[in-house]
């Protein structure tokens, strides 16, 4: 199927080609089952949000999206391009990111950070394995609903990265994006050119 063929002969004639395409690339998505999957199950992201999360991310992540002043619809769709919602997940490399948020431990860990939410308050943390391992730093109550603490010190420090990412981006969601996983400087390079 060549959805983009040019049909020379309607051309100028005012035809309704955008109607035939239209009714093309429907006849040829179901054909192959595009989207048919998707009522059928719930999603990987409808998982993750969901009340009955095993990790009970909604809470956690709705509390630090707030406390950052960030749509937790982006810091979640941060954490499911960052680890697929799995807060054990980490690279190889000291470089590479651990937890939720992806956050890089060569920058990150062992180095005290200074939060700051959006009510102007502040507060120092120190990102470690004690501080970030799921199931080593006891459990802390968010909103009335206990949580594992060191998941939700991940969502924390990822969503104060995220907040200063799109700070530094004047709250341009692409470029914000950029600045969380490549860097200040790949930001401001990418979105020069």
């Amino acid at each position: 199927h060549n959805l983009f063929k040019v049909d020379e002969s309607d051309s100028g004639s005012g035809g309704n080609t955008d109607a035939a395409d239209y009714k093309t690339a429907l006849a040829l998505y179901n054909s192959i089952g595009i989207g048919s999957k998707i009522s059928k199950s719930q999603t990987a992201y409808d998982k993750m949000v969901s009340s009955s999360n095993q990790y009970k991310l909604s809470t956690i992540v709705n509390y630090w999206s707030q406390k950052f002043g960030l749509d937790p619809k982006l810091t979640f769709a941060m954490i499911m391009a960052e680890s697929s919602a799995n807060p054990y997940a980490h690279g190889t490399s000291s470089g590479s990111g651990y937890g939720l948020m992806g956050c890089e431990r060569s920058i990150f860990f062992n180095q005290t950070q200074t939060l700051k939410f959006v009510d102007g308050t502040t507060q120092n943390f120190t990102p470690s394995y004690a501080t970030m391992q799921p199931g080593s730093g006891g459990t802390t109550t968010l909103n009335g609903i206990t949580v594992d603490k060191n998941i939700s010190n991940q969502v924390m420090l990822g969503c104060n990265e995220l907040r200063q990412a799109m700070n530094y981006a004047r709250n341009n969601i692409f470029a914000g994006l950029i600045s969380y996983n490549m860097g200040v400087g790949a930001m401001y390079w990418i979105v020069s050119r």
